[in-house]
């Protein structure tokens, strides 16, 4: 009854069904491309190793990308301040 009545609710029901299928899709393909190591940076060269704490599998251990480098840079502070 209610479809007869506002039948574009049920078309706008079926497109947000297909969105959110269409979604729960594209999350699980992220989810299954994931390699769980233990590791927060398991895509890493293995032996990436950061100079200044020598811990590997660490953001600091090797800088790609800007955000890394600055916690090469903090890890080197760090290091410092430590001895």
């Amino acid at each position: 009854m209610i479809d007869q009545v506002f039948p574009q609710s049920k078309e706008r029901d079926d497109r947000n069904y297909k969105q959110e299928v269409h979604n729960q899709q594209i999350w699980e393909n992220l989810m299954s491309a994931v390699q769980d190591d233990g590791s927060e940076y398991s895509n890493d060269p293995k032996d990436s190793v950061c100079p200044h704490c020598g811990k590997s599998g660490e953001a600091c251990s090797n800088p790609t990308d800007i955000g890394r480098k600055w916690a090469q840079m903090k890890c080197r502070e760090k290091s410092r301040l430590m001895k």
